[in-house]
């Protein structure tokens, strides 16, 4: 049992991860003018116009007069005759994400991967290559990234069908058992009951419940919740509700109004007795104000009653080599072991 009067609640909190859930206005933050060719990133209230599907939606002769992919996909899901076009739909989805390709300069996903450690982790609902695109381009600062985990699957996502290997799906052989096996992940679609079977998505989904219940800090990142994904929210619930969360803290980064962000998550917010933050902006966040230090620095204020001089926050940069060149003073903190407050 924790004695709350000495540091061992500080380290037994410290050392727990920083998780961040990513949604679809997350990607959309990251490329707010188009990727580097100007590509839009949609979300399911423009998904139809921006992806080009009108025609199919014309030929299915829907009932549903909704312009949300979700409402669309979910009815031609469920009509036999649909079966054909749906393919198209799912085939066209697929190519227009994944030829998605971040621009040459720093964006939101360059900072947030750069922002977390290798005891962090990062899980996504997006189907778009943006976030493995930053990994590979930031992991040449730094080894000590955040494990992503794509919770609906993802267009570079390529899994090994012979030893279940997640790797990038441009791999001709599998990075693990050498043989040329590598075959797209499943994408969940939008419908009500997603079955959680596939073996890749089934083990991301156990890794993010399972950290999602021992995480000290929760970042949720224009991620909604929709109505679609109201198995998920459940299980997310559930699994945050399964831990004493008294000392931990949630942040949302969200442009939705904040009565009804806070309808979605009050479940979330009551389990840590309402110590949660709203912002509209990544550079508002934990993330873009403590990089690489987020629980160290909520540890320090709120467990430790250290009011020392606060961690550096990031700053824009124009190049991606001035970013990493910024983060290079943190790297050595890690190396040296000296970022966190003397203990009293």
């Amino acid at each position: 049992m924790i004695d709350f009067n000495t540091p061992a609640l500080y380290e037994s909190i410290v050392n727990r991860p920083h998780v961040v859930i990513l949604g679809a206005g997350a990607s959309v933050a990251t490329i707010p003018d188009g990727d580097k060719f100007g590509v839009k990133c949609p979300v399911m209230n423009n998904a139809i116009e921006t992806l080009g599907l009108q025609d199919i939606v014309d030929k299915a002769n829907l009932q549903t007069k909704s312009p949300n992919l979700e409402d669309i996909y979910s009815e031609m899901y469920s009509r036999l005759d649909c079966e054909l076009l749906l393919t198209v739909l799912e085939n066209r989805v697929r190519n227009y994400f994944g030829n998605l390709i971040l621009s040459d300069v720093p964006t939101i996903y360059d900072y947030l991967l750069l922002s977390l450690r290798g005891k962090d982790f990062v899980f996504t609902f997006n189907w778009d290559p943006l976030l493995i695109q930053a990994h590979n381009r930031v992991s040449i600062y730094t080894d000590d990234l955040p494990t992503m985990g794509f919770l609906h699957g993802n267009t570079a996502l390529g899994i090994c069908s012979e030893c279940h290997q997640a790797q990038h799906i441009r791999n001709k052989s599998c990075v693990n058992c050498g043989k040329q096996t590598v075959i797209p992940s499943k994408l969940l679609y939008p419908v009500r009951e997603k079955t959680y079977d596939d073996f890749y998505i089934k083990t991301a989904w156990d890794s993010f419940l399972h950290y999602l219940s021992d995480c000290t800090l929760l970042t949720v990142f224009g991620y909604g919740a929709p109505s679609s994904d109201k198995k998920a929210k459940d299980a997310m619930e559930a699994a945050y509700a399964s831990n004493f969360r008294r000392f931990d803290k949630i942040e949302i980064i969200n442009i939705l109004p904040r009565q009804q962000i806070y309808d979605t998550w009050e479940p979330f917010f009551d389990r840590t007795n309402y110590k949660y933050d709203v912002w509209n902006s990544f550079w508002e966040s934990s993330l873009a104000k403590n990089p690489r230090r987020s629980v160290e620095e909520y540890c320090n204020r709120a467990i430790a009653n250290y009011f020392g001089p606060p961690f550096p926050k990031l700053k824009p940069c124009g190049t991606l080599d001035e970013l990493g060149e910024s983060m290079l003073p943190l790297f050595k903190e890690e190396q040296d072991g000296i970022f966190k407050p003397p203990l009293r």
